[in-house]
């Protein structure tokens, strides 16, 4: 599906992503999943994709077509109060 800074994203049903790391961005990938398995430890948050299975060589997670983190960064406002 897409290709970014830490590894390549393939679609694996209608729900379901797998996200593989590249040589280059390994040490990044590790790191994201590293977060991950924190961010599991408590109850799921709606603005976050979810992981569901992790490993060293790949992340599965749930699958939401035209969402990139790249575009939601241009999307986000700051109110000025």
């Amino acid at each position: 599906l897409r290709r970014g800074a830490t590894g390549i994203v393939y679609k694996v049903n209608s729900i379901i992503v797998v996200k593989c790391p590249t040589i280059e961005g390994h040490k990044d990938f590790v790191k994201e999943n590293q977060i991950f398995d924190i961010l599991a430890r408590h109850p799921p948050c709606p603005e976050i994709v979810a992981s569901f299975l992790r490993f060293d060589n790949g992340n599965f997670l749930e699958y939401m077509p035209g969402f990139s983190l790249s575009l939601n960064a241009c999307n986000v406002t700051r109110s000025e109060t």
